[in-house]
C-alpha cells in the first residue's frame, strides 16, 4: 500500500522542526562558547585577540631599542659628586694666578705660581711679623726661638708646594692648654684669615699636602727640612697666604695638627725683586719662586 501524500508531507515537516531545535541547544560544558580554533585539538588554545599578536615579547616592549641605544640613562662611573670641582672642599685661592707653564718635576697637572700677579696691598702694615697671636694663647717657644734671620719654608701656592727663602718668624700654641678658654682648629684658622685679609693679603692655596703634592716637591722628607708649621700630611690643615706691600712679600702659613692639638703660624719676609720662578727646591726641581734675596729679604 503506498503512503498518501498527506502522510509524507507530515513526516518531512516533523524532521525539519526536530533539527532546528537540536542546533539551538549547546553541547554540555561549553556554555555557548564558540567552537575550538583550528590547531587546538582540546579547545584550550590562546584567546581571541592575543593569538593574533606576533610571537615574542608583548607589543610595545619589542619596539624599545636595546644595548647602548636604549633611551635609559647609563649609570655614571663614580658617585654623584664626582663631577663637582675637585677643589670644592677648599675656598678658591683669590690670589693664585698661574702662567700655565708646568715647572720642573711637578708633572702635567701642575701649574706655575706667579707671585708678582698677586695684587699689592696699600695698607699701612704693623711691624714684622705683622700678626698678633689669638687672645689668651701663650707661645710654646722661647723668645730666642721664634725668629730666624734667614731660612726656607714651604708654602702651598696654587696646586703645588713651593720653597721660599727669607727672614722667618714662627710660633706654636697648645690650643687646649687653658681649659677655661680652649681654641678649636677652625677658630685658630679663622683668627689669622681675618687678620691677613684686614692687611690686604690673599689666600693662595688650592691643595693640601697629599702624597702627590709632597712627591712633586721632592718628598715629605725634603719638605720637613724646611717646615716650621705642622707636619706636611693631608690630615693637618695648612692655609697659605701672600701679602705684597711696599716692594716686599710676606708669605704666611697657618696650620693645625699634632696630639694634643697645636696651632702654628709662620711669616716669611723677602724682597719682591721680580725674580719669581728663579729658585729650586730640595729635589732640584724649579720651585717657581725667586730665592735670591739675602737675609732679612735683602
Amino acid at each position: 500500500m503506498k503512503p498518501s501524500g498527506t502522510i509524507l508531507f507530515g513526516c518531512c515537516l516533523s524532521m525539519l522542526l526536530l533539527g532546528a531545535c537540536t542546533r539551538g541547544v549547546p553541547e554540555q560544558g561549553e556554555a555557548g562558547a564558540p567552537a575550538p580554533q583550528a590547531g587546538t585539538a582540546d579547545g584550550t588554545g590562546t584567546a581571541d585577540g592575543v593569538a593574533a599578536l606576533p610571537a615574542g615579547p608583548a607589543a610595545g616592549i619589542a619596539e624599545l631599542p636595546t644595548g647602548t641605544d636604549a633611551p635609559t640613562a647609563e649609570p655614571s662611573d663614580g658617585p654623584p659628586w664626582a663631577e663637582q670641582d675637585s677643589g670644592a672642599g677648599l675656598p678658591p685661592a683669590e690670589a693664585g694666578p698661574t702662567d700655565g707653564a708646568a715647572g720642573g718635576s711637578e708633572g702635567e697637572g701642575a701649574s706655575r705660581f706667579v707671585a708678582a700677579e698677586v695684587p699689592e696691598s696699600t695698607a699701612v702694615l704693623p711691624p714684622f711679623p705683622l700678626l698678633e697671636a689669638p687672645e689668651g694663647l701663650q707661645s710654646a717657644y722661647r723668645e730666642t726661638e721664634r725668629e730666624m734671620a734667614h731660612d726656607g719654608q714651604y708654602f702651598l701656592a696654587g696646586d703645588r708646594a713651593l720653597l721660599v727663602e727669607g727672614r722667618i718668624f714662627r710660633d706654636k700654641f697648645h690650643l687646649g692648654r687653658d681649659p677655661e678658654r680652649p681654641y678649636t682648629a677652625l677658630q685658630f684658622h679663622r683668627h689669622y684669615a681675618d687678620a691677613v685679609a684686614a692687611l690686604g693679603g690673599r689666600r693662595i692655596d688650592r691643595v693640601q699636602y697629599t702624597r702627590d703634592v709632597a712627591a712633586a716637591a721632592g718628598g715629605r722628607s725634603a719638605i720637613e727640612k724646611h717646615q716650621h708649621g705642622a707636619v706636611a700630611v693631608p690630615e693637618y690643615r695648612h692655609d697659605s697666604y701672600l701679602l705684597r706691600n711696599g716692594g716686599r712679600e710676606y708669605w704666611i702659613d697657618v696650620s693645625t695638627g699634632a696630639i694634643p692639638l697645636h696651632g702654628y703660624v709662620v711669616v716669611l719676609e723677602r724682597e719682591a725683586d721680580g725674580a719669581a720662578g728663579a729658585g729650586e727646591d730640595e729635589s732640584g726641581a724649579e720651585a717657581g719662586i725667586g730665592t735670591s734675596a739675602g737675609p732679612g729679604g735683602g
